[in-house]
């Protein structure tokens, strides 16, 4: 039989004496934050702007516009996400409407 091993942990020591920083830690995950909530309240607006209306090759048949937009819920939480590696995603569903321009008069679909 071998004679069972104990393992004793030290304390680990320290040298320096610990100094408050001059300057408070800022918040890095903050700017994030702002620039998420930025893209929600304004940035996917000014994109549809940009790109409303939508023709078709010929610029004669069809147009499709942007009229809004909204997020739904993620299909997981973050956690679970991290858990189970995949992405921590939400769905985008916009509203639009198509215009046809086939005939003597426009019609929208």
């Amino acid at each position: 039989m071998s004679p069972q091993k104990t393992h004793t942990v030290r304390e680990q020591k320290h040298f320096s004496k610990y100094r408050e920083p001059f300057v408070a830690f800022p918040s890095l995950i903050e700017t994030q934050l702002d620039s998420f909530k930025l893209l929600l309240e304004k940035g996917i607006v000014e994109v549809m702007k940009e790109f409303t209306p939508i023709s078709d090759y010929s610029g004669k048949k069809f147009e499709l516009h942007f009229l809004s937009f909204s997020v739904g819920e993620p299909k997981c939480s973050e956690l679970e996400a991290k858990a189970n590696k995949v992405n921590y995603e939400a769905p985008v569903k916009a509203r639009v409407k198509l215009i046809s321009k086939l005939g003597d008069r426009k019609s929208v679909v």
